[in-house]
């Protein structure tokens, strides 16, 4: 078994994206864990919305916090004429792929707004990212490097590096432990590469 929806998922999305006319809608998440049978409500995902929650059409270049750490791509619905006309499609590696669909679909979208319901339920499984690291560490420096570069040659780049580059830190810190606790014999690279892209983007 993986994630699944509530029953009333795609209605309530649905609805929301059509009436409000968006590019996209983010919603809430809860976290089931496996080992326990636990379910959590994830409070931290959509709190960098919490003022403009109410908002039918935010614009995200005008938000300087950090939203970025909402990159879940399963957590949001989407206009597919948005997602053709602007080409917006995953990187072809396997972890954080997310990051390089949500960077593109930030930055070309007009509109979005905020469904404040834990509608999708994320499995949490122990060994699956112990097994993933292993196998795909470097995924997580090429893809966010391709998220750094999409944002430079953007002509919004102004509007989306801050947020991006607070992500991007907050979340080295944590794939940082991450990987030096299921793949340790990678955790200096990580590092070193880590610190490349932190260079080469304040040239």
């Amino acid at each position: 078994p993986d994630d699944w929806l509530e029953s009333n998922a795609c209605e309530l999305a649905y609805n929301q994206i059509s009436k409000n006319q968006n590019d996209m809608v983010f919603f809430g998440l809860q976290r089931y864990y496996e080992e326990t049978g636990e379910t959590k409500i994830d409070t931290i995902k959509l709190k960098p919305f919490a003022d403009v929650i109410n908002n039918p059409k935010l614009n995200l270049s005008e938000l300087q916090n950090d939203y970025f750490k909402t990159a879940f791509t399963v957590t949001q619905i989407y206009s597919r004429d948005f997602l053709i006309r602007n080409d917006i499609k995953y990187s072809k590696s396997y972890l954080c792929e997310d990051t390089v669909f949500l960077t593109n679909a930030f930055i070309q979208s007009n509109t979005v707004s905020i469904l404040d319901l834990p509608i999708y339920n994320y499995r949490i499984r122990k060994t699956s990212l112990s097994s993933s690291l292993k196998q795909n560490w470097y995924d997580l420096i090429q893809n966010r490097e391709i998220a750094l570069k999409i944002i430079q040659n953007s002509e919004k780049e102004m509007n989306f590096i801050y947020p991006y580059l607070i992500y991007m830190i907050k979340s080295s810190f944590y794939w940082f432990k991450q990987i030096n606790l299921n793949a340790p014999k990678h955790s200096k690279e990580f590092f070193d590469k880590t610190k490349e892209i932190y260079l080469f983007s304040g040239k």
